[in-house]
């Protein structure tokens, strides 16, 4: 579905950025360097953190307005997100 495959965008830019930010602080550079890395790491959470928040908005909007419930399948995960979206643990 649309919801997991934007969820599984979701996630491997948090892996690629967790990757990053491993390479960033083994790799043999000055302050200033390992700083900005840092800032745009922090960016990139941040905005992988919007868009999971979008997301689940989205799809608690579409669930409303089509009167539905969600199964518990559905439930669990969208408690995985909250709790990914409080955290920043995904």
């Amino acid at each position: 579905t649309d919801f997991t495959d934007k969820l599984s965008a979701l996630k491997t830019a948090q892996d690629w950025l967790n990757s990053l930010r491993n390479y960033a602080l083994g790799m043999d550079s000055n302050n200033v360097q390992r700083e900005a890395i840092m800032a745009n790491l922090t960016l990139g959470r941040e905005k992988i953190q919007s868009e999971m928040q979008l997301l689940l908005t989205q799809i608690q909007g579409n669930k409303d307005l089509l009167g539905m419930e969600l199964d518990s399948k559905e439930s669990a995960e969208l408690q995985r997100i909250i709790l990914c979206i409080q955290t920043g643990q995904c």
